[in-house]
């Protein structure tokens, strides 16, 4: 990034009408969110997103395990690989985590909870698991194979608190059949149980992000209506349902009637 974000020399100035430029294209294109991670030690960065509209709205902690220790066969894990029916159900795990302003900045059907990753990815291996016990999910967790490391999300049922490093070591036994580098996981703020879990299975701390979200105003567009000139003459008699039926016809032509000839703006999605 350039320039370096530090005080002096209108830098900060500079950054700020960047961003509040970029917010409007961006909002100009319908997109109605925009996110951004940051350290928490960058006061300065942070700063300049407060200024340009940016609101906190939670923490993620990284946390990293230098080498992993096998303690568990993969062969005893409970955990049985993600299928397509289990949508709603991981939905409705990640509501009774997160709390609801989280919920609502975030907008789940968008997965931008489990969306930071995407980095690692690259066309290597990706593995999501899920933990079902009498018809309910209570953990979610996701292996991604990187070349310098793998990453972890774990992603665990309220309920469950007490069986977090359970669900940490299964993990942990599934990456035992990557190859050995060191493994990276984030927990948000609010994920206190989460924390402890990975703190006794040997993760440590990193470093913690704040999370901030910028409300874009969208660009909406609106039909042009024109006069009638139909409607605009001195009518002696009133017009049959047939004849109004094509003056509706003629002032609204077939391609523009049902708005197929007017652009639609694109729908929700969001951005890091």
């Amino acid at each position: 990034m350039s320039p370096v974000l530090t005080p002096g020399d209108g830098v900060l100035w500079t950054w700020q009408r960047l961003l509040t430029h970029i917010c409007k294209v961006e909002g100009e294109k319908g997109i109605q969110r925009i996110f951004v991670k940051v350290p928490e030690h960058e006061g300065d960065a942070i700063d300049v997103f407060r200024h340009t509209g940016f609101g906190v709205y939670t923490q993620e902690h990284l946390f990293r395990l230098p080498q992993l220790m096998p303690e568990l066969n993969p062969q005893a894990v409970p955990l049985r690989l993600q299928e397509e029916k289990d949508a709603w159900d991981l939905q409705r795990l990640y509501f009774l985590a997160a709390p609801r302003l989280v919920q609502q900045t975030e907008c789940p059907d968008n997965n931008v909870w489990d969306n930071s990753t995407s980095a690692w990815l690259k066309g290597v291996r990706d593995e999501r698991y899920v933990w079902e016990r009498e018809g309910t999910l209570y953990g979610y967790v996701r292996l991604l194979r990187g070349r310098r490391g793998h990453w972890l999300k774990v992603l665990a049922h309220p309920d469950i608190q007490e069986e977090a490093d359970d669900l940490v070591r299964w993990a942990l036994a599934l990456l035992n059949s990557f190859p050995p580098r060191p493994i990276y996981t984030s927990v948000r703020g609010y994920e206190s149980g989460l924390q402890i879990a990975l703190k006794r299975s040997g993760f440590q701390p990193q470093n913690t992000l704040f999370l901030l979200v910028k409300h874009t105003t969208a660009l909406v567009r609106e039909p042009e209506f024109k006069p009638i000139p139909a409607l605009e003459r001195k009518v002696e008699t009133a017009p049959t349902a047939s004849h109004a039926e094509s003056i509706l016809v003629r002032a609204y032509p077939k391609s523009g009637w049902d708005g197929s000839s007017t652009p639609v703006p694109a729908g929700f999605s969001e951005r890091h």
